[in-house]
């Protein structure tokens, strides 16, 4: 009797979006940090300008009686 080979890297439909790409498994993270140095590096050159405008905002709420 011949044995039948049994295929650990086939994937069926229903699990395609549960696997993980061996390559690729590192890059999510990356882009997360990236996108955090960037948020961070865009508070830090526009603080003063973000803070008139909150501050502002909450002036003009707060002075209206809402």
């Amino acid at each position: 009797m011949e044995k039948k080979k049994v295929y650990q890297d086939k994937v069926y439909e229903e699990e395609k979006y549960y696997r993980i790409e061996p390559n690729r498994s590192g890059m999510e993270m990356v882009q997360v940090a990236v996108l955090i140095c960037i948020a961070v590096a865009v508070g830090l050159v526009f603080k003063e300008k973000i803070l008139l405008f909150v501050e502002s905002t909450f002036d003009g709420l707060l002075g209206s009686g809402f």
